[in-house]
């Protein structure tokens, strides 16, 4: 199972869309370890921060998220069975971790559908190479984001762009790359475009998961961007890091 391949996340065929397993197991997983990392460690250490207490991180929780994204992270190689330490998506009535992180991978499936069916609705050519590619993937990827974030989601339009952005990064967590490609722009200018559509509050909770898996990411491939400044809120901590990344954007 090679990168490209576990990266064709829409195929349409003769009116059909199909998608490969191997990337189904991965976004799960990357939900989950995304959700679980924010939950059990981020926003305690917040609160332990603001409130002077010393509440305990839940770190068994902490190690089966990791165990799930070591787990993605080798799909991308080869397929494994699912390794039995981690929850899977049918203990939704057991774990309330599971099922919200089933919600998520769902909206960002949803989005994932619903920027490969851009490409139909918009008439898109995919010969294109480019520049011209370039604005097809955003146009698709505009459309999508209008698509999900409309009625009848308003109720949970909180999950519904967390889903989306946890899609968003699951595909900048699968490589080293920070460049464009001959058909599509980097995944960190995808996930810019995304903010600068749905304009989150700067401390918004969308920012501060941004934040955690680009950390990750960097920490993963051995990048050493600079964390050490001082922000007011997660907003201020991703526009620095964005600019590192976009600043020496070199073909890894």
């Amino acid at each position: 199972m090679l990168m490209k391949d576990l990266l064709i996340m829409g195929l349409i065929t003769a009116g059909q869309m199909t998608y490969n397993e191997c990337f189904l197991c991965y976004l799960w997983c990357m939900c989950y370890y995304g959700l679980v990392s924010y939950e059990k460690a981020v926003v305690i250490h917040q609160q332990n921060k603001q409130n002077g207490v010393d509440n305990e991180i839940d770190r068994e929780a902490i190690v089966i998220a990791e165990k799930a994204r070591e787990y993605a992270m080798s799909l991308i190689k080869i397929y494994s069975e699912w390794p039995s330490e981690v929850p899977t998506p049918q203990e939704h009535d057991k774990d309330e971790s599971v099922n919200f992180a089933n919600q998520l991978f769902l909206y960002a499936m949803n989005y994932i559908m619903c920027h490969e069916t851009a490409h139909v609705v918009l008439e898109h050519r995919g010969e294109l190479l480019g520049e011209n590619s370039y604005k097809q993937e955003y146009d698709a990827d505009l459309w999508a984001f209008d698509t999900i974030l409309t009625p009848p989601y308003k109720d949970s339009e909180l999950t519904v762009q967390m889903g989306i952005l946890m899609g968003l990064c699951s595909m900048i967590m699968s490589s080293p790359r920070t460049d464009d490609v001959e058909t599509h722009r980097s995944s960190f200018k995808r996930l810019k475009k995304y903010f600068e559509k749905i304009n989150p509050e700067p401390t918004s909770q969308l920012y501060a998961m941004a934040c955690l898996y680009i950390c990750v990411w960097d920490i993963s491939f051995l990048k050493g961007y600079d964390w050490s400044e001082q922000c007011d809120n997660y907003k201020e901590m991703y526009d620095n890091i964005y600019k590192q990344i976009v600043s020496c954007c070199i073909k890894d």
